[in-house]
């Protein structure tokens, strides 16, 4: 059952950000909406460094600009985690925590929710947050996913 909702919403991910084209139609939302879609597609080879876990995992999740309310789902399988957080840094480059991610023990899926200050919400949307999951394997980061709209 696990693996087939991270199947769905890996889907549903890679479907979002397949269509590049612009709508022929008008979009559901109003151009003015105030929500936005955030996600993460979560694996070894985003580490810093990189490494070859077979573990894997998706973010998905909105941020409210109204309200500044963030909130995200984290589905994953393959290994056991023994931390996970939200970091600040651009793909590639290791930055600190900023938000611890579920209770301990954590079983996927994670949910978090959490108000932004307004500098915070300025690195979310320029794609400043990441997504990390550890392991014993890999206590630096097993997986880990890149935040973007």
């Amino acid at each position: 059952m696990k693996i087939e909702k991270l199947v769905f919403c890996l889907g549903l991910v890679l479907f979002a950000i397949s269509c590049k084209k612009e709508p022929d139609v008008a979009p559901v939302f109003p151009a003015d909406s105030s929500s936005v879609t955030i996600s993460a597609i979560l694996n070894g080879r985003n580490e810093v460094p990189a490494n070859v876990s077979t573990g894997t995992g998706v973010g998905v999740g909105t941020f409210d600009k109204s309200t500044k309310l963030f909130s995200l789902s984290v589905v994953y399988s393959g290994f056991t985690a023994t931390d996970m957080h939200i970091h600040r840094g651009p793909g590639g480059v290791a930055g600190p925590v900023l938000f611890p991610l579920g209770p301990n023990p954590w079983k996927s899926p994670v949910a978090f929710t959490r108000v932004l200050t307004a500098n915070q919400e300025d690195s979310l949307m320029r794609g400043l947050y990441y997504v990390n999951i550890h392991s014993a394997t890999y206590p630096g980061g097993e997986i880990r996913g890149q935040l973007t709209r």
